[in-house]
């Protein structure tokens, strides 16, 4: 006595209603995630010490502000107009931006998918290879050990001088072409409540 006669959906509509059904679910777990998040930030403001507060105030400018400064003028790079000028065609210059800014990436992309496709390990879920070339382009970034192989390697002054110019250009473009390729992903991550995308998506 329960069952139809008739069918009260047709495939079409069953579609939509799970359509329908879907949407809401994901309204209702984003709306969750933001009242999580609020609950977080206040309680965080409740726990923390006011020092703690302080350091989290500055950790940016500290970041991308005092800690740069503090490098350049650590690695005593010379920006006069006749050192700047002779680096745009100097061979040195150029074969490190191009070593950093191309050869890194390159190796760190080659090395991965070498590895993934011997099977001795695995992306971990929610990984894109786009993600894995801009984790190659953040391998450009740093300069320290850079700055160090170059004193080592020359001895003319205006060399050692070309050559951290080289590297500081290459540290800064690869951090913004790392920044070009990572950031869609992080914003598809923060579409999705802070959930990695499916593999179907781009």
């Amino acid at each position: 006595m329960l069952t139809p006669l008739h069918e009260d959906y047709g495939p079409g509509a069953w579609r939509a209603h799970l359509r329908t059904a879907s949407k809401l679910l994901h309204s209702a777990h984003r709306r969750d995630a933001e009242l999580a998040q609020r609950g977080a930030v206040a309680a965080d403001g409740a726990t923390n010490s006011p020092l703690e507060r302080l350091e989290r105030l500055l950790e940016p400018y500290s970041s991308f502000l005092v800690v740069p400064l503090f490098a350049l003028a650590n690695a005593g790079l010379s920006l006069q107009a006749g050192t700047a000028h002779s680096s745009l065609t100097s061979s040195v210059a150029l074969g490190v931006v191009l070593g950093r800014l191309v050869g890194k990436p390159i190796g760190i992309l080659v090395a991965s998918r070498l590895a993934v496709h011997s099977g001795l390990v695995s992306l971990p879920g929610g990984v894109r290879w786009r993600q894995m070339a801009g984790i190659g382009m953040l391998g450009g970034v740093g300069f320290t050990v850079a700055l160090y192989v170059n004193d080592l390697a020359f001895k003319d002054a205006s060399l050692v001088d070309e050559g951290k110019i080289g590297i500081m250009a290459a540290a800064i473009a690869s951090g913004l072409f790392a920044y070009l390729l990572l950031r869609p992903t992080t914003h598809g991550a923060e579409e999705t409540g802070g959930r990695p995308r499916e593999p179907g998506y781009s």
